[in-house]
């Protein structure tokens, strides 16, 4: 079983974010700075439902540290 734990570390790294840029929405915010959902370099496209939690947790970590 997942450690239910995880829920609120991401959900709280979602909303440091999200209060940078409030005017955005939720799946805008998600596009635009995890880039899940884009198209990569050879033309496919980073499918979010292909990422596991650990690493959506990773690319917020990366995320949080550049927007300090």
């Amino acid at each position: 079983m997942r450690d239910k734990k995880r829920i609120k570390r991401i959900l709280n790294k979602i909303e440091k974010v999200w209060n940078i840029y409030p005017d955005q929405r939720f799946f805008q915010l998600l596009f635009n700075y995890t880039q899940l959902g884009t198209r990569t370099e050879n033309g496919s496209i980073k499918d979010p439902f292909r990422y596991g939690d650990e690493e959506l947790e990773d690319i917020l970590n990366g995320l949080n540290e550049i927007l300090k």
